[in-house]
């Protein structure tokens, strides 16, 4: 495309909340219930955001933003402003369902010949009335107020014969660039970025390549979500462990711009980021097809480095001494390796694999399966139990994002006091409708020291 290129934009409003423009007569993206469905950030390229996961055009937390109250998602209202050749402008208001908080976005549309890119230049304004409250839920990933969610087009798809895009995302923070690898572990590297005014964050490379820059004042924390590598920008506004209350009347604002560069822009970008530190991701234990031995880490399987999940710790809720979950490397039922739980207080920890199901890409459970997992246990000085459990989520009953809609099935007998290897097994009822995710669960119970090892969900027990 020339840096020459002229733009012919028009908007076409479709609905209160909605709009379509284009370009020329070509859709060069599309707005549905103040969220962007569909986008290009050049001319010839394919759309860099698609109604899968729509980019919301209004704040909202990132904790429980299903919540009417957690996010700006209602009375949804959208203006024109300008409309140009070469640039079009609107405006888009709401508000939560009790009108405690107002969302304001101001979008405009243009193209860079510079960059050859169209860009989406965004201000938000949040804006809490006089008398009006609104709780914040902590966050100790990135920011708890989010102003943006970027997933691009097929970055993560659950479809095994369709190719993931953008291997890696890259944080460019002034004159440093950072790499941050796609994979589905918990690592701090995709917690709690900073960035600054001019600061830019990239998924890469292809070639047509998203960047977001943050243009806002006030310092951004931004985070990777390891489940599908989108990307939550946001303030910080809680300490990270108590909820914080907003009072009005006070507003808050940012601002950022999103835009493209093509494949030659992107590899100058790789080769001066510094190499990610990969020596935690030994530590981490994950979750593989058949028996689980945890002697294995995600650096054993580079062919399978965006496809793998981990096994991941969680510490039971105590005022106490927190609980330790690691990996043994000296105690195993069949090897040297095992997972370890120790709890100082009356409390439940457990190590979980939650990436199991079509929901992470994997082949769809049968109907009327049964799921059958089998592990190994060994205990010191339980006050309680070791068990192991298989938590799943059936779809059309509930939200998946509420744990209470899981079922719950668990092992008939577990381990207390001290006891060697031993055995244990769970079996499901026959599952209809087939459940869409499926939890592992290793669990310990009170005070006192569990190992698990020889962990396998040995596939579906027919009818």
């Amino acid at each position: 495309m020339s840096a020459n290129y002229q733009p012919r934009l028009s908007l076409e409003q479709t609905g209160a909340d909605s709009a379509i423009i284009h370009d020329s007569g070509r859709k060069l993206a599309e707005i549905r219930a103040l969220c962007l469905v569909y986008a290009l950030i050049h001319p010839q390229s394919s759309e860099i955001i698609s109604a899968t996961v729509p980019m919301p055009l209004y704040w909202r937390q990132y904790a429980n933003h299903q919540h009417p109250e957690q996010s700006a998602a209602y009375n949804r209202r959208l203006f024109p402003v300008r409309q140009q050749p070469d640039e079009v402008v609107f405006h888009c208001e709401s508000s939560n369902r009790s009108g405690s908080i107002i969302s304001r976005y101001l979008l405009k549309i243009d193209y860079s010949s510079e960059r050859e890119s169209y860009e989406y230049e965004i201000s938000a304004e949040l804006s809490i009335p006089p008398g009006k409250k609104w709780s914040v839920t902590p966050n100790p990933v990135h920011g708890e107020v989010e102003f943006c969610n970027l997933w691009p087009n097929d970055v993560f798809t659950v479809n095994p014969s369709v190719a993931k895009k953008f291997q890696a995302c890259y944080v460019q923070q002034r004159d440093r660039i950072l790499k941050i690898p796609h994979h589905h572990l918990e690592t701090p590297d995709k917690n709690n970025i900073r960035l600054e005014e001019g600061d830019k964050f990239f998924w890469l490379a292809e070639e047509c390549n998203p960047v977001v820059e943050t243009l806002s004042g006030e310092v951004v924390s931004a985070g990777v979500c390891a489940y599908m590598w989108d990307a939550h920008f946001g303030y910080r506004v809680t300490d990270g462990i108590s909820p914080k209350i907003l009072a009005g009347p006070q507003k808050i604002r940012a601002a950022f711009r999103l835009f493209g560069v093509d494949a030659d822009s992107a590899t100058a970008i790789i080769d001066r980021a510094s190499k990610p530190d990969l020596t935690l991701i030994g530590n981490i234990p994950i979750y593989v097809n058949g028996l689980n031995t945890f002697g294995a880490s995600l650096l054993d399987f580079p062919e399978k480095f965006h496809d793998l999940w981990e096994w991941k710790f969680e510490p039971g809720a105590t005022t106490g001494k927190k609980a330790v979950g690691k990996v043994d490397r000296q105690t195993g039922f069949s090897d040297q390796n095992s997972l370890f739980i120790e709890n100082f207080t009356d409390s439940t920890s457990a190590w979980i694999a939650t990436a199991i199901g079509p929901a992470y890409g994997q082949p769809p459970i049968s109907d009327r399966a049964r799921l059958k997992l089998t592990a190994a246990l060994k205990t010191e000085q339980v006050s309680g139990k070791a068990d192991i459990a298989i938590r799943y989520f059936q779809p059309g009953k509930g939200s998946v994002f509420d744990l209470s809609d899981y079922q719950l099935i668990v092992s008939k007998n577990g381990l207390n006091t001290t006891h060697p290897w031993s055995k244990f097994e769970v079996i499901t009822p026959r599952l209809s409708p087939p459940p869409e995710r499926v939890h592992l669960m290793l669990r310990l119970s009170g005070a006192g020291r569990a190992w698990f090892d020889d962990v396998e969900l040995n596939g579906l027990v027919s009818g």
